[in-house]
């Protein structure tokens, strides 16, 4: 489920334009990108409140997950370098130490630039039937793009301009097999021209 869902399962601000009335003052000063630590680390699917069977029936047949899915995800998660400027990352807006939200009455993306809303919790996405506050998106795939390609969240122009930025670098995200990057990143490109 890392593939795009997991990549970014949570940018998921909704976000179309900075806020009226906002003050321009040191709200819109981003906090640097978390750090991953214990809170990020992927858990067990056996846990206690947490039906096994539902887990097992919400991850789609065509994007199961893979050890390689999940440290990639995470890698993303917590790398700027899908924002424009490299000061936006995942976690930015969905920290784990605030329950994977950033605890704003609106999220802050590229620029300094203002939201229009709070960004939701990133825990138990996948069971949500519909992704965004608005529940533009229905599955975690679909939504995955949509923040790397929002002029004010990370404000890349293209998905294709993310994808190809991240497979060029020397060492992409340690090691991680380029073949494998581009073949999961194609569900997100193909679903992003939907």
């Amino acid at each position: 489920m890392v593939t795009a869902s997991v990549v970014l399962l949570s940018c998921a601000w909704g976000i179309t334009s900075s806020t009226a009335g906002m003050s321009q003052d040191s709200s819109r000063t981003l906090p640097p990108i978390p750090i991953a630590d214990q809170l990020a680390e992927p858990r067990q699917s056996q846990q206690v409140g947490l039906p096994q069977e539902a887990a097992k029936e919400a991850i789609p047949a065509t994007n199961l997950q893979t050890k390689e899915k999940i440290s990639l995800g995470k890698k993303l998660f917590f790398d700027g370098r899908l924002s424009v400027d490299d000061s936006v990352a995942c976690a930015t807006c969905h920290d784990p130490e605030k329950a994977f939200t950033d605890g704003r009455p609106v999220s802050i993306g590229v620029g300094g630039k203002l939201g229009q809303r709070n960004s939701p919790t990133a825990l138990n996405t996948i069971f949500n039937k519909s992704k965004f506050w608005d529940g533009r998106v229905k599955t975690l795939e679909e939504q995955a793009a949509l923040p790397i390609i929002n002029p004010v969240e990370m404000g890349q122009p293209l998905i294709e301009t993310a994808v190809a930025m991240i497979a060029t670098i020397d060492k992409p995200l340690d090691k991680y097999p380029p073949r494998l990057f581009n073949a999961d990143w194609q569900t997100v490109v193909s679903s992003s021209h939907s």
